[in-house]
């Protein structure tokens, strides 16, 4: 979180009561509001940490999953721009359960399908799902793509487990793909990459979480030329997200430059750049 510094932060399975999701907030400079939705009991669940000078423009909404399981939406944006959705989701866990999970991506696919953001969506978290389960196959019939896949043709083959050795952390399942970023409307991912995947100096047991974290370079697309002139000047967009242990969770991210001159952003109707990212955490 240091080093990275994204504009937009997700986190799952957050303890509100000790504030972890703001003590992770304040690991360098940025300065970062905080958003959260609970999760099974009030002091507990998603968080969304976004960084000045965006800034977020309604207050946030919360999807009961079931299952001790929700999902957290928040609307930001920057100057004048149009707004960027950028959603938390923790889905449930158990391996054999594929059908729980399919209800629950079908119920905020459905639910964000009521909420379009002009600048598009961007979903995080831990979905407990592999990419062969009707989970991800639900959010792909629903118009979202992978950020992973859409930068690098495939899926990375393991997101959880990260190595991690702690007393009482999840050890049901093989090792697979359980975390994803999810893009839809006008944004295109242009890099994407596994993140928090190194242990601690002189421990190999201890890391940021037990998932692996994903982080994307995504472009924002179809922003009006006013727009695209002001980000020539401004610099970049950046969100990202991140969980704790896995019983399945979620995010980290960077940033993107997204300079250009007055002509070319005329010329390719305006874009500007964003980075997503998430880490996934248990439960």
């Amino acid at each position: 979180m240091a080093a990275l510094q994204p504009d937009l932060l997700g986190l799952q399975e957050c303890v509100f009561a000790v504030n972890q999701d703001r003590v992770i907030g304040a690991a360098r400079a940025g300065h970062y509001a905080t958003h959260r939705a609970w999760a099974g009991r009030p002091g507990y669940g998603n968080s969304l940490l976004v960084r000045e000078p965006l800034t977020a423009i309604a207050a946030p909404e919360r999807l009961d999953l079931g299952r001790n399981r929700s999902a957290l939406r928040v609307l930001v944006t920057m100057a004048d721009q149009p707004s960027l959705a950028m959603v938390v989701a923790h889905l449930h866990h158990v391996p054999v359960d594929e059908a729980a999970r399919e209800g629950q991506a079908r119920a905020l696919a459905a639910w964000l399908a009521e909420r379009p953001a002009a600048g598009g969506t961007i979903v995080v978290g831990d979905f407990n799902a592999e990419p062969v389960e009707a989970t991800y196959r639900v959010m792909v019939e629903a118009g979202f793509r992978s950020a992973h896949a859409e930068a690098n043709g495939a899926e990375p083959a393991v997101t959880w487990p990260s190595g991690i050795q702690a007393p009482g952390m999840d050890t049901d399942g093989e090792p697979g793909c359980l975390d994803y970023i999810w893009l839809a409307g006008p944004l295109r991912a242009v890099t994407c990459r596994l993140a928090s995947d190194r242990p601690a100096v002189g421990d190999p047991t201890l890391l940021p979480s037990d998932h692996l974290g994903l982080v994307a370079r995504v472009e924002a697309l179809a922003l009006i030329v006013a727009h695209a002139l002001r980000l020539a000047h401004r610099g970049d967009w950046g969100c990202s997200s991140r969980g704790l242990p896995r019983g399945h969770a979620g995010s980290a991210p960077t940033t993107a430059p997204a300079t250009r001159s007055a002509a070319g952003a005329a010329a390719a109707g305006a874009r500007a750049g964003i980075e997503a990212g998430k880490i996934a955490g248990g439960g």
